[in-house]
């Protein structure tokens, strides 16, 4: 991004400081959808052991004739391979409700903002949200280390382009950057966030794979940079950043 926390010049050093915080609770929007999936929650977060459940009857099934050489078995065995069978039949129609009119985890990160974690560039300040975090990693194969950190890039981005200062010292002014379009703040916040994910690829390849698992379900604010020309590389985001938020050089004494 080539952008700082903190300036100096031959007579000033500062630094911008952003508080990071782990935040209770689910935002509202979240705590609605939970309200409609209530009685369905505990099956939501064991989505994982019903779709082993379907393996391990499916896997006993098949061998139940080795089975019976060494376990007592009360019914015959062709009784026992249907009823396995209907067991199987039952979690298998569970689980597709689950997947196809809940999918609690597309409806999660479709949600337009602050869903897993803000950034209050009133206050400086971060907010991850743990408890949405845990539950999509509950409801999906991605880690909470992974997600959190997907999540912390975004909104790191969202600081460093707000308030992280230019060679010349500028910065973007709050209440410009508080009237620009959602789909460009989040757009710059994405991209940077993505490249972070790359960067650290070798070393931590979950992040970049739950960042283009989120990114599959999220609204177009979040997923239109893909289209950018701008975004063709780092140096012409750099300048397009620059471009749009006209960004001030304030004096000494405020940077």
């Amino acid at each position: 991004m080539a952008f700082k926390l903190s300036y100096e010049d031959d007579t000033t050093r500062k630094v911008t400081q952003i508080s990071v915080s782990v935040g209770d609770g689910f935002p509202t929007p979240v705590e609605s959808i939970l309200d409609e999936t209530f009685l369905l929650l505990p099956l939501l977060l064991e989505k994982t052991t019903l779709e082993r459940s379907v393996r391990g009857l499916s896997l006993i099934g098949t061998h139940l004739q080795g089975i019976s050489a060494h376990v007592p078995l009360k019914h015959p065995i062709p009784q026992i391979r249907e009823s396995l069978n209907d067991d199987r039949d039952l979690i298998a129609k569970v689980l597709a409700v689950l997947e196809e009119k809940i999918d609690l985890p597309r409806r999660l990160v479709g949600i337009n903002r602050d869903v897993l974690g803000a950034y209050y560039f009133k206050f400086g300040a971060i907010r991850i949200y743990w408890m949405p975090i845990t539950l999509l990693s509950l409801t999906t194969k991605l880690s909470i280390e992974a997600i959190t950190f997907v999540t912390l890039a975004h909104e790191l981005a969202h600081a460093y382009s707000h308030v992280g200062k230019d060679i010349d010292g500028s910065s973007w002014e709050t209440d410009h950057f508080a009237s620009r379009d959602i789909e460009l703040i989040e757009g710059i916040a994405q991209y940077y966030a993505e490249r972070v994910c790359r960067c650290v690829e070798e070393k931590f390849p979950d992040a970049i794979k739950c960042f283009e698992a989120i990114l599959a379900h999220q609204a177009n604010e979040y997923t239109a940079y893909k289209t950018w020309v701008e975004a063709s590389s780092g140096e012409s985001m750099r300048q397009f950043l620059r471009s749009v938020s006209e960004r001030v050089v304030r004096p000494p004494l405020f940077r």
